[in-house]
């Protein structure tokens, strides 16, 4: 026969009593964590008192007073070594018994609470279990929740995702290099070259990164006490209490929840390579090295329990074009974009009178030539087939795999909160000839999307890392000036200030832009200026851009 309700409520009361009776008996082992403290305390406070009579009942022992000058040098050479062999003791006896005994103990008490307190009723037993959702489906490492957009440049699935592949990329179409392997290039003095060249050392894989992560040490999850605070004050319960308490003992991997992955934005030097000579690179390396007192980024990764970091750089990452086929004509867009039948009637000719009819071309590379060198280049024949060599320097698929990691990716590497971002904003003293010295960091496209969308998610503050989420290499503390976040329309405004070195890249990374901004802006319940600088008719920190 059913039960009735009349018989569930006794039941009821009391198994939640008996939750309650042994609830409070679990916690009781948490004040025996406290004893190295307090009996070193009592110890050392009131065995004076005791040994000198001072603590007697009797008026004649109130008289004893006069012997307290005595009580200094029985602090010094009886109590304090008395106290500290009973706090080593019990400190001893508090972590090998103590601590797990509390640890123990709270478990119990969740999974106690976690439990049943009622019987089913009728309308519970006869109505129909929901379906049960695949593990893969909800908890998945590379499925995001859809309706949280933002949840993509938070949670660590879209960024192995990106490495191991899913159904937009595919595993290998972007590979990230070793921050050890790259100092060590850069200390040697050399260039890095193109992904296809570069030997199988030089990268670390994601089942690597992933064991790299799961190293990271332990600490106490500050983020995870203020939580549990809020909560027991805003609602509280006997359970919150007994989480908080256990809180306190409690050692979590990773408190920052970050990932070992460098981000580096900085500027190419030339249209064919970023950095030919390796001074760039060189630059980087010394910048690095010299944060955080000497001990480096990568010092500051390894005390968190990094041993090496995964570092993005389009140039190492991605499959790129063999600077060696590169021709200094084609840096003139006109040229460059022409169909081959076009080219072909091209003769050398038409391309001096092109340079007398502009002022400055794209790089200066076609302005700095003379006359009689221009005169002497191929002929249309020839530069079609010099282009077309340029353009099969990489295969059908490594250019797939370019056009994938560009338009799936980029905007991880940048803008996930767990990704460190370097930005590169100075250039090596030393610079190619024939270099543009007014494309700058800030006046780039690339570059200019890469720090905003860095400034979109990245905390400033980290409870347990030593390090910055985005480092300004130009900052001595490593820090990025803080700003406050661009929205779509200011990008767009930017971008139409820019120089791309390739025009077609503006309308790619605009929709790159609109796309990460609006994921992550459009998720978030409130925005924090905590430690903005805010200056009335700034550009970046204005607080009119509040409004």
């Amino acid at each position: 026969s059913k039960p009735s309700q009349g018989s569930q409520a006794p039941s009821m009361r009391f198994a939640s009593g008996l939750l309650i009776l042994l609830s409070t008996l679990l916690v009781l082992p948490l004040t025996a964590v406290f004893a190295p403290v307090a009996i070193s305390f009592v110890a050392t406070l009131f065995t004076p008192w005791i040994a000198l009579g001072l603590s007697g009942s009797s008026d004649a022992d109130w008289l004893r007073w006069r012997s307290f000058p005595l009580v200094v040098p029985m602090v010094l050479f009886v109590d304090l070594p008395l106290a500290l062999y009973l706090l080593v003791a019990t400190t001893i006896v508090d972590i090998l018994f103590l601590q797990p005994l509390v640890l123990l103990a709270y478990e119990a008490a969740v999974l106690l609470f976690r439990r049943k307190t009622h019987l089913p009723s009728a309308d519970d037993a006869e109505a129909p279990r929901p379906r049960r959702v695949p593990a893969a489906a909800s908890e998945g490492d590379h499925a995001p929740a859809a309706s949280d957009k933002g949840a993509k440049y938070r949670d660590h699935a879209s960024v192995w995702a990106a490495l191991e592949g899913d159904a937009n990329v595919r595993a290998g179409d972007v590979r990230l290099l070793s921050l050890k392997w790259l100092m060590a290039l850069a200390d040697k003095g050399g260039a890095l070259p193109r992904r296809q060249e570069l030997p199988e050392e030089a990268f670390v894989t994601a089942a690597q990164l992933r064991r790299i992560e799961a190293g990271a040490r332990r600490g106490f999850d500050t983020r995870e006490y203020s939580k549990l605070l809020q909560r027991m004050f805003a609602d509280y319960t006997f359970s919150t209490e007994l989480e908080l308490m256990a809180s306190l003992f409690r050692r979590k991997r990773n408190v920052d929840e970050l990932l070992p992955i460098v981000s580096i934005s900085y500027c190419w030097l030339e249209a064919a390579h970023p950095d030919r000579e390796g001074r760039q690179l060189q630059l980087l390396s010394r910048k690095l090295r010299s944060l955080y007192g000497g001990r480096g980024l990568l010092g500051a990764c390894r005390e968190y329990g990094f041993s090496d970091m995964g570092v993005f750089l389009d140039w190492g990452s991605g499959y790129q074009k063999d600077p060696a086929l590169w021709r200094a004509w084609m840096s003139l867009p006109a040229l460059y974009s022409m169909s081959d039948d076009e080219l072909r009637r091209v003769d050398s000719e038409w391309i001096v009178d092109e340079r007398h009819s502009h002022e400055a071309l794209a790089e200066g590379a076609m302005y700095a030539m003379s006359e009689e060198t221009l005169h002497s280049m191929a002929d249309g024949e020839r530069l079609v087939a010099e282009r077309r060599a340029y353009e099969q320097s990489r295969t059908g698929e490594q250019k797939a795999a370019f056009g994938r990691m560009l338009h799936h990716t980029m905007d991880l590497w940048y803008a996930h909160a767990a990704v460190t971002v370097v930005l590169l904003t100075q250039l090596p003293d030393e610079l190619p000839a024939g270099f543009d010295t007014t494309r700058t960091y800030e006046s780039r496209g690339w570059t200019t999307f890469e720090r905003c969308s860095a400034e979109l998610s990245h905390p400033f503050r980290l409870f347990s890392a030593g390090w910055k989420l985005v480092i300004d290499v130009a900052d001595e503390a490593g820090g990025a000036k803080m700003r406050l976040p661009a929205t779509p329309a200011r990008m767009e405004a930017l971008l139409a200030k820019c120089r791309f070195t390739n025009g077609a890249d503006k309308g790619t990374v605009l929709a790159l832009y609109e796309q990460t901004a609006a994921a992550i802006l459009g998720s978030l319940d409130k925005l924090s200026v905590a430690g903005l600088p805010l200056v009335r008719g700034d550009v970046w920190c204005s607080p009119s851009r509040l409004a």
